[in-house]
């Protein structure tokens, strides 16, 4: 589970119950709760038996394709989607259909170019009837076939925040999202 959340010029990025925070402008990844300690890097790279130089670079990548900014060890793409979570042969025809367009246009990258190429390969009906939209999936580079959703979090309702985010983590954050007006 991944979420994404812009808040003011920082970026917020959910991850394996961590939270993890930078600077829209400078693209430097620290954890969210303000503790970036080293000795906090070494544990989490002694748990994850890595070292704490790959640990730093596998978050940062998953971080920073979840945030849609390049990078060399982790990518990005955006999927039609069926929400509804099932499909069937005709639907799942649609939506080739639809990501053909996206990598004939090569616009895998661009979620508003994606939302447009939905519109316009398929009529408003079908997209309301089956749930169908666009979102991110983020994956090791070269390796498409494991690839994980990464949501933004204005798609998600403050429930469904709740329930991928624990309480802990989300009270823990330094830049936080204000429910203004929610």
């Amino acid at each position: 589970m991944i979420v994404e959340e812009q808040v003011g010029s920082f970026v917020n990025v959910y991850v394996g119950g961590m939270v993890f925070t930078a600077d829209g402008n400078q693209h430097g990844w620290q954890f969210g709760d303000g503790d970036d300690s080293p000795e906090r890097w070494a544990s989490l790279a002694k748990q994850k038996g890595m070292t704490v130089d790959d640990c730093r670079r596998h978050y940062q990548g998953i971080c920073n394709a979840a945030a849609g900014w390049l990078d060399d060890v982790w990518t990005f793409r955006y999927e039609v989607v069926c929400q509804e979570g099932t499909t069937n042969v005709m639907l799942q025809e649609m939506m080739d259909s639809v990501t053909e367009a996206i990598d004939r246009n090569k616009a895998s990258q661009d979620r508003e170019q994606c939302q447009q190429l939905l519109r316009r390969t398929l009529s408003l009906g079908v997209v309301r009837m089956y749930g169908l939209g666009i979102r991110k999936y983020i994956f090791p580079v070269g390796k498409a076939e494991k690839k994980t959703i990464a949501y933004q979090r204005e798609e998600l309702t403050p429930y469904h925040f709740e329930c991928l985010v624990p309480e802990k983590v989300r009270q823990s954050v330094v830049h936080q999202y204000q429910e203004v007006g929610r």
